[in-house]
């Protein structure tokens, strides 16, 4: 959707302070109407008023106000400069918005998502787009999101064109029969652009494409530059990232920084921070021929996972706690903690305030490639508004400007390799790096064929199993398994475990 702003003549500084933080420093000694020594600032790089042939432009000063060239204001901030008949208004349009319209498709179709912030501004970017295709939004209220689709889909009675279902039980919905369309056929001149960890999600255990994301969620290890700096003797990026190239040159960082710290500083706040990693260092998927599977990486986790809360090497906080946010915004308390594109801006700007300053905090590759979260969308397969429904989906996975224009709206990665290599519009000031260039070159290599529809209950029983063993509860490795198995088995009475 354009970002439209109506300025008034009169005040045309204003244009100054729109968009993007431009700042405006007068060095003059005596005032002039024709002002050449301005200087502008657009974060925090000098920048000039040009116009179309490239010649500087001065400001000029009336009556105490100074009044700067609005086009060339403009195009600093990445607007456009239009003149509106109807409202004899001048207009601001924001460059990197798209500017696809179809007005020939026409229909209905019902959207379910599990997100409704993100559902409303969507469907205003697709009513921009498709003005004539209308849209009815179908979000839970009440009740477990999940459950109450699948009972939609079941029953077919008020079932949703378009269903969106999230990374950790979207395995759910693409595996189960009958309620996803097979798009493989209409999808197949887009899925190359794809990241492909995300097609391998979308596509069943049959090989049959059924959802399509519209944005990757990769992780990676955010650090504390200061804490690096003070206790390890450097906080250079390259060298941080051989702290955390290994398990074995991670839990020696691990020591070194207890040692150092004298015991003031953990690696990590918790043992999920190594479980998310951990999880994508599989070979085999947690089921596999209907069997449930404990691949070798886990069992070595479970060992690293009980060393670091012995040696205190983690703080023993839990994700999501007040006791872990507040260790995220202290200067110290912990070192790192993983990191999706995501939680960039929702887990380090959110929980530091002193985030947004810079400086604060650096990102390395993680020691094994992983993603944390994400949204497929369906399209269910009795649908009367197929065609209709597979314009939405394919608006927002697919094409290329809106997908541009949502992850710049939202500090998301697009699932789109072109738009990724062309690098985000600005440089991210929270972890001071470009996150398209970061993350390109390691989307490839994340797994997304050891998903499977029970991963959801299988992570939730292993997750509480090891709270148990951490904490003394269950006192060897073998009962810790043990009792993960048991569990698996009481709730998920479909697959085998011996």
């Amino acid at each position: 959707m354009k970002r439209i702003t109506k300025v008034i003549i009169a005040v045309l500084f204003i244009i100054l302070t729109l968009a993007t933080a431009i700042s405006v420093v007068l060095c003059y000694k005596t005032q002039s109407i024709k002002k050449d020594n301005m200087e502008i600032y657009l974060d925090k790089q000098k920048k000039e008023f040009i116009d179309k042939s490239g010649a500087k432009l001065p400001s000029v000063e009336l009556d105490g106000k100074t009044y700067v060239p609005l086009e060339a204001a403009a195009d600093l901030a990445n607007f456009e400069v239009k003149w509106d008949k109807n409202q004899q208004a001048i207009m601001l349009a924001d460059k990197s918005s798209y500017k696809y319209r179809n007005e020939a498709i026409k229909g209905k179709i019902s959207v379910r998502h599990f997100n409704r912030d993100a559902a409303v501004k969507m469907l205003q970017h697709f009513k921009e787009a498709y003005p004539n295709i209308e849209v009815i939004l179908n979000y839970p209220r009440d009740e477990i999101y999940e459950n109450k689709t699948e009972s939609l889909i079941t029953s077919g009675e008020n079932a949703p064109d378009v269903i969106a279902v999230e990374s950790l039980f979207a395995k759910r919905f693409i595996e189960m029969p009958g309620a996803f369309l097979d798009i493989g056929d209409i999808a197949k001149a887009y899925r190359g652009n794809m990241i492909p960890y995300t097609v391998q999600i979308g596509t069943d255990q049959n090989g049959v494409l059924r959802a399509l994301s519209d944005t990757a969620a990769p992780g990676a290890i955010a650090f504390k530059k200061g804490v690096a700096k003070k206790y390890l003797g450097t906080d250079d990026h390259e060298k941080v990232k051989v702290m955390f190239s290994t398990p074995e040159n991670m839990l020696k960082t691990a020591r070194l920084l207890k040692e150092k710290s004298g015991g003031n500083v953990s690696l990590f706040a918790g043992f999920e921070d190594l479980l998310r990693m951990y999880i994508f260092g599989r070979s085999q998927a947690w089921v596999v021929n209907n069997r449930l599977t404990i691949d070798k990486v886990m069992l070595e986790y479970i060992d690293v996972a009980k060393t670091f809360r012995d040696n205190k090497y983690e703080s023993g906080i839990d994700q999501w706690s007040s006791e872990w946010s507040a260790a995220i915004a202290d200067d110290e308390k912990i070192f790192a903690l993983i990191c999706p594109t995501w939680g960039i801006p929702w887990i380090l700007g959110s929980n530091d305030k002193k985030a947004e300053e810079g400086g604060r905090w650096g990102l390395v590759n993680p020691t094994f490639p992983f993603f944390w979260g994400g949204t497929w969308y369906g399209i269910y397969s009795k649908s009367p508004n197929k065609d209709a429904a597979w314009e939405f989906v394919k608006f927002f996975t697919a094409h290329k400007d809106m997908m541009k224009a949502w992850a710049n709206e939202n500090q998301e990665l697009p699932n789109n390799l072109g738009v990724i290599s062309q690098g985000s519009p600005n440089v991210n000031k929270i972890v001071s790096t470009n996150v398209f260039e970061f993350f390109e070159p390691l989307v490839k290599d994340i797994k997304g064929d050891t998903i499977t529809r029970y991963d959801e209950a299988i992570y939730k029983e292993f997750v509480e199993a090891m709270k148990l063993y951490l904490d003394g509860s269950i006192k060897s490795k073998e009962d810790m398994v043990g009792v993960f198995k048991n569990n698996v088995k009481l709730k998920l009475k479909d697959i085998e475990v011996q």
